[in-house]
């Protein structure tokens, strides 16, 4: 009887240590994506910045569909915040 009982232990042992190394590993996981995630943030922030940097002209499209081309003040004005979101976020 006292196989049984110790048997009935152990499984209710392997039981909780298997579901807090489950929750663990599946912690594990999450905590890998959100870094992949912030690494692929920081990615395109720098990919923006850089693009910014290698000059040309850039623009949007007003309500009449037309071209507005940014000033080199307003593109300055976009890769200093670029730079300082990249330097808060990303390090």
């Amino acid at each position: 009887e006292r196989d049984a009982v110790t048997r009935e232990r152990e499984a209710r042992a392997e039981r909780y240590f298997g579901a807090r190394r489950e929750e663990w590993q599946a912690e594990e996981r999450r905590q890998a994506e959100r870094q992949a995630q912030h690494a692929r943030e920081c990615e395109a922030l720098r990919e923006r910045l850089a693009r910014l940097s290698r000059g040309g002209r850039y623009y949007h499209v007003d309500e009449q569909g037309g071209r507005v081309y940014y000033s080199d003040e307003e593109l300055a004005a976009a890769r200093r915040q670029l730079s300082g979101l990249i330097e808060q976020r990303c390090g």
